[in-house]
């Protein structure tokens, strides 16, 4: 037997059910230091690079101008690396209270699950991170 048209898109959407875009979550924090001489915001002097396939961003400033800016940065970032050809970052303050920012990464350009970024992170000559 031979049946008809089977749709390959329920209802005559526009995408398969399931396929969502992948996400992932980069948060700034900093922990409270004013008892010690220290302040409870994320330093200006901190940057930091994504890293993704072992390929790696140019450096980005974890307090910039504004979280929103910053997300435009590392957009632009991650769309130099080959296998980030399209993402789209958007950004806002925390709620910590700490001029810390956290920003979503959505994967336009990779099918399935992307690999984890990493970061890299500096401020005054020390270092954090792979």
């Amino acid at each position: 037997a031979v049946t008809g048209d089977i749709p390959a898109l329920p209802l005559g959407g526009s995408t398969c059910l399931g396929s969502k875009k992948a996400k992932q979550i980069i948060t700034t924090s900093t922990a409270d230091t004013s008892g010690v001489g220290g302040d409870d915001s994320v330093s200006h002097l901190t940057t930091f690079a994504l890293l993704y396939e072992g390929h790696a961003t140019g450096s980005l400033i974890a307090n910039g101008v504004s979280c929103e800016d910053t997300a435009h940065d590392i957009q632009a970032e991650l769309m130099k690396l080959p296998p980030l050809y399209e993402v789209d970052v958007s950004g806002e303050r925390s709620d910590a209270g700490d001029e810390g920012c956290v920003w979503v990464v959505t994967f336009l350009s990779v099918m399935g699950n992307p690999e984890i970024m990493k970061v890299q992170a500096w401020n005054s000559g020390e270092y954090a991170g792979p």
